[in-house]
């Protein structure tokens, strides 16, 4: 007796590995573009944090700039209110008397431009220590500034010398003579809560004009971190 077993499809040894051949190309190429992709973001934004780098740069030597006139203004400054105070002890000349009250209440802020590079990851260390820096420097100008505008002005608005509020080039909105200006200024001398502001304000724009030098360093080594940075990329 026959046994029917069937039609039975004859299979080849080397189908599966002729698939398996066909896989590896497309693996291959799918890996290429993988690589090829990632490479291609990095040196995208590699490119990028360059142009960042750069244009901080050019900010950051504008703002040392800034820095140091403003360091100069406020050494004119400290030069103005200390002489000033002199006025009893010698005698000063009387056009420097008259300069000296606008400097009194003169302010000198400085702001720092928007720096990309902040928030350059592997600048994070010299980053931060420049905005805390900044943060520093900003804190002391607005002690100085309410000082100015609560205890200085205040003192000479309840004293009655408004004139003396009023900017000193502009002489034609000033109804009052040199002569009358010093005359003013040698009588509040002789008030010690006068000596006493003046003392004060000579104290807060020398501690100001110290964390501005703090601040300029703080800039200068950002700087470097760049520079170090840059050569690395």
């Amino acid at each position: 007796m026959a046994l029917y077993l069937g039609d039975k499809k004859s299979r080849s040894p080397f189908g599966g590995l002729i698939k398996s051949i066909w896989f590896i190309p497309i693996i291959f190429v799918a890996v290429l573009v993988a690589f090829w992709w990632q490479e291609y973001r990095t040196a995208d934004k590699s490119k990028i944090e360059v142009e960042i780098l750069k244009s901080t740069e050019t900010q950051l030597g504008q703002s040392i700039q800034a820095i140091n006139t403003l360091i100069a203004v406020k050494t004119m400054q400290k030069d103005f209110l200390n002489k000033l105070m002199a006025t009893g002890i010698r005698v000063v000349n009387k056009d420097t008397l008259a300069l000296a009250i606008p400097q009194l209440l003169a302010l000198n802020d400085f702001h720092l431009a928007e720096i990309s590079s902040l928030n350059v990851l592997s600048l994070s260390q010299s980053s931060n220590d420049l905005k805390a820096s900044f943060d520093y420097y900003q804190q002391a100008e607005a002690s100085d500034q309410s000082f100015v505008w609560n205890e200085l002005e205040t003192y000479l608005v309840n004293k009655q010398v408004l004139s003396l509020l009023e900017p000193y080039n502009d002489s034609e909105f000033i109804d009052i003579s040199d002569q009358q200006i010093n005359r003013i200024i040698r009588q509040l001398l002789n008030d010690r809560a006068f000596v006493d502001l003046v003392y004060l304000r000579i104290q807060r724009v020398t501690e100001s004009q110290n964390r501005l030098v703090t601040l300029k360093e703080a800039i200068q080594n950002h700087l470097s971190a760049i520079s170090a940075f840059s050569q690395k990329t």
